[in-house]
């Protein structure tokens, strides 16, 4: 490099009306995506769930009503105090997820598993509004999503 280049990048500014009009248009973009990320969502209670194995249903659940079993060799239904508790149970019989539903709150979540050490699900935040993001346990292939929730076909 020739010296006088090397004076000529000294002697610019550190940023340029360019740079500045670059970093205004990121911020002000990253503004509106977490407004419309946090005020845009449906905040409305949680009107029911379903639970899916590999893609298929084998539990439906609206509050005010009783669990509806779709297939008897994957669940298992027991109602307890304030809610019900669901253990879901893999094709071997040897994974096994418990669901435990609150009625007068209106909350679903996974309370434990054996699915791997990582146990994602069971730390997965519970299901309680109608725009609440699904609890997927991905070693036993198991969903469990808001009945009003929009699936673009991306997830379950």
């Amino acid at each position: 490099m020739s010296l006088k280049k090397i004076e000529q990048i000294k002697s610019r500014k550190w940023f340029s009306l360019w740079d500045i009009a670059a970093f205004g248009v990121i911020i002000i973009t990253a503004v509106i995506l977490i407004i419309s990320f946090t005020v845009g969502k449906d905040k409305s209670s949680l009107e029911g769930f379903y639970v899916s194995y590999r893609g298929e249903q084998v539990l439906t659940f609206e509050f005010g009503s009783t669990p509806r079993v779709l297939k008897e060799e994957n669940v298992a239904v027991e109602e307890v105090s304030g809610g019900y508790k669901i253990r879901f149970y893999t094709d071997g019989m040897d994974g096994f997820n418990d669901i435990f539903v609150d009625i007068k709150n209106k909350t679903v979540g996974v309370t434990s598993s054996n699915c791997s050490a990582h146990k994602d699900c069971v730390y997965t935040p519970e299901l309680k509004y109608n725009s609440s993001t699904p609890i997927i346990c991905t070693p036993h292939a198991l969903t469990i999503s808001p009945l009003k929730f929009y699936d673009n076909g991306v997830i379950g």
